[in-house]
């Protein structure tokens, strides 16, 4: 918060001749493209690069990512960076019927 306060702080009075106290009404815009950058910053590092799991998109929707799992897997797949068994056992993951779920089950 201080750092958007102090930017939009900066700008008002880079602004002043032109906006004058208006100026400080740039502080919800600068606000909301901090947290913008922030959350989008934060995704990028949270995601998995290896099986492509995202925690945020799990979060907000299991099947989204459940979906979005199984397309990373299906690109992946014939990539010549895969080993046999671990095709195997990815093919056998995405043709299963019975697949497992990400949700937990309460008992």
């Amino acid at each position: 918060m201080f750092q958007v306060a102090l930017t939009s702080v900066l700008l008002a009075a880079l602004l002043w001749p032109w906006f004058g106290a208006r100026g400080l009404v740039f502080f919800l815009p600068l606000w909301v493209a901090f947290e913008v950058v922030f959350r989008l910053r934060v995704r990028g590092e949270l995601s998995c690069d290896q099986c492509g799991f995202d925690p945020v998109l799990y979060r907000a929707d299991v099947s989204m990512a459940r979906r979005e799992m199984e397309s990373f897997w299906k690109k992946k797949l014939p990539q010549n960076g895969l080993s046999e068994t671990e095709k195997e056992l990815a093919s056998e993951v995405l043709e299963s019927s019975d697949k497992p779920s990400l949700t937990v089950e309460k008992a």
